[in-house]
């Protein structure tokens, strides 16, 4: 996974908003949620990639219909193929 590509494109997604943050040595937080209604899921993790592959995940689970995870999505389905 390119952690800084995977990043920009959940930053780009104009649903989501996103935020990581350093909470101390070996702990990370993510935050997940969309404009309407803010944050709506929060992780704790034990590193920054961690923490980017939790978002993605969430994302995808959360916004199925968001523009990252129906991207996400054909990325998954043109690699089976």
């Amino acid at each position: 996974m390119n952690v800084d590509h995977e990043l920009q494109e959940l930053a780009d997604d104009p649903e989501l908003v996103i935020s990581i943050e350093l909470l101390g040595p070996g702990t990370w937080r993510a935050h997940l949620g969309d404009i309407a209604h803010g944050y709506s899921r929060t992780g704790k993790l034990a590193s920054f990639n961690d923490a980017v592959a939790w978002l993605r995940l969430m994302a995808r689970k959360y916004y199925p219909r968001s523009r990252y995870a129906l991207r996400e999505g054909r990325k998954l389905v043109s690699v089976a193929s």
